[in-house]
């Protein structure tokens, strides 16, 4: 089972709340992939790698929606913005 305070913290700061997880051993078990996958995933998509272990450890249940709904928005409201300088 995945811990609640990893959920909640995820939504907000996933590569920290990996790190965290990962030190204090309560990092979910992924089977499928080795430590190096493991560890580029949460370098360059960690809201996926997330969305990963919920679905693998908890199914799809409402953690897993909101985490998605989380993702979308994020990466849609990331690409929307940039600066421009004149």
């Amino acid at each position: 089972m995945i811990q609640t305070w990893f959920l909640v913290v995820s939504l907000f700061f996933p590569r920290i709340a990996i790190l965290v997880a990962y030190i204090v051993s309560q990092l979910p078990v992924w089977p499928a992939a080795n430590f190096w996958v493991k560890f580029l995933m949460a370098g360059i998509i960690p809201r996926i790698l997330i969305l990963i272990y919920i679905a693998t450890i908890m199914g799809i249940c409402p953690w897993f929606w909101i985490h998605l709904v989380v993702a979308v928005l994020v990466y849609w409201g990331g690409a929307s913005r940039h600066s421009s300088r004149d």
